[in-house]
């Protein structure tokens, strides 16, 4: 039995990302804040995997998946 994907997975994919341009987007977000972000691949699997991201990072991965770039 096939498992269903993760919202945030399904979201990375439909908006035509790879794991590692989200987390390129995402420290972009941080760093338009003057902030750095420890978000790295695995960070992200385990986002994909029911891990709960917090809510600084929520606001992140929003701005990664519209698209918002510097």
């Amino acid at each position: 039995m096939e498992e269903t994907p993760h919202p945030l997975e399904l979201a990375r994919r439909a908006a035509g990302l790879t794991m590692d341009g989200l987390v390129d987007r995402i420290r972009d977000a941080a760093t338009r804040r003057g902030l750095r972000s420890g978000i790295d691949t695995a960070r992200v699997r385990k986002w994909h995997r029911g891990t709960r991201p917090n809510d600084e990072s929520q606001v992140y991965i929003a701005e990664a998946l519209a698209g918002l770039r510097t």
